[in-house]
């Protein structure tokens, strides 16, 4: 069983490369397809459950929601049977994914609002403030300007005193074109803080290219 785990667990780890790193949806479904069976068998709860996140995450880059919400909601009641809210926030976040591609935003927002709940008694708040940016394009998309304006403002202020680059970006991108009409001075300087954002993360980014090319350069001189 021992080892049945870690064949797992390096199932998942390379579906998650194939899909999140190499875009390559189909092999990492049959990774994680893979994982599954082996520790259908009596394998570690944890990762059993992980599996289901994985391929439901898999399902809808696969352009498979009813698959993906399937999927999900098994992968959900595992979570809660395990008491896993790392999972539970993530099956909850694709089962709201699906419900606002199928039309049904109010079941969307009730999912995405687990989901933030869910990563909020595990603080982790990245996964808080990636929710509320969620919620914040949900409204806006539905061109209800105030809740999307703040919950925009709610992923700001998680996002801004801990650096968390992409959700500074993109809740200060919303705000300033939210708050145009109505302040313009404060959609400026929303809109001033999300492109310095923008620059420091495309500068630590030239970075660790310079880096890795001088790390090619020294692997070739070695050799």
């Amino acid at each position: 069983h021992h080892f049945k785990d870690h064949e797992g667990a390096c199932l998942i780890r390379v579906g998650q490369v194939n899909l999140m790193l190499l875009g390559n949806p189909q092999e990492a479904f049959n990774y994680f397809k893979k994982a599954n069976t082996v520790l259908s068998d009596h394998g570690d709860p944890f990762f059993y459950a992980v599996t289901y996140w994985w391929l439901a995450s898999t399902y809808l880059s696969m352009n498979k929601p009813d698959s993906a919400l399937y999927v999900a909601k098994i992968g959900y009641d595992k979570a809660v049977a395990i008491k896993s809210d790392r999972i539970q926030s993530q099956v909850l976040k694709t089962m709201g994914t699906v419900s606002r591609i199928k039309g049904n935003t109010e079941l969307a927002k009730e999912y995405y609002r687990q989901a933030i709940t869910a990563s909020e008694r595990m603080y982790e708040l990245v996964d808080v403030g990636g929710g509320y940016l969620i919620l914040s394009i949900l409204f806006m998309n539905l061109k209800q300007n105030d809740s999307a304006i703040y919950f925009a403002k709610k992923a700001y202020e998680i996002g801004r005193p801990r650096s968390f680059k992409s959700i500074v970006i993109n809740s200060g991108n919303i705000l300033s074109t939210l708050l145009e009409s109505s302040d313009p001075v404060e959609a400026l300087r929303y809109l001033k803080i999300a492109k310095a954002a923008t620059d420091s993360a495309y500068n630590t980014q030239k970075i660790q290219i310079a880096q890795a090319l001088m790390f090619k350069e020294r692997e070739r001189q070695t050799e």
